[in-house]
């Protein structure tokens, strides 16, 4: 009786379990791809606001758009893209009197390639990617 009982019990039991892992990870990825696209939203915000503030181009309005962007992104990315930022802003802080464009140039191309890594978003060559800024050279008004 016990043997048939148990083959019962297994007979229902594996594919409920098999159901609720299916769902599980089906959830999980679901998450995991809405996180995806809300960061890439944020990132997006953020590398439009920094359009905005490239020098000669920078007014009172980007500056607030790029303050903006940058506290949005405490919300979402990881520590070691908050930590490019942070060493980003500081470099191209108006305060900042040993300003230097080489140093400036590295920093946002580590921000971007922490970024790109957070969305998975990686080069094939294992190369350091350099990741440079244009600019329209459109003075602010």
């Amino acid at each position: 009786m016990f043997p048939q009982i148990l083959a019962v019990l297994t007979g229902i039991g594996v594919p409920i379990l098999l159901a609720a892992g299916g769902y599980i990870l089906t959830k999980k990825r679901e998450r995991d791809a809405e996180l995806r696209t809300e960061k890439l939203e944020h990132y997006k915000a953020f590398v439009l606001s920094l359009n905005g503030i490239l020098e000669d181009e920078a007014a009172p309005e980007t500056q607030r758009s790029f303050s903006q962007a940058c506290n949005n992104l405490n919300l979402i990315a990881p520590q070691e893209v908050l930590q490019c930022l942070h060493e980003y802003k500081e470099e191209i802080r108006s305060g900042n009197l040993n300003r230097n464009a080489e140093r400036e140039r590295k920093l946002c191309s580590n921000l971007f390639q922490s970024m790109r890594r957070d969305l998975g978003v990686n080069p094939r060559d294992k190369s350091q990617l350099e990741i440079t800024l244009w600019s329209a050279n459109v003075k602010a008004k």
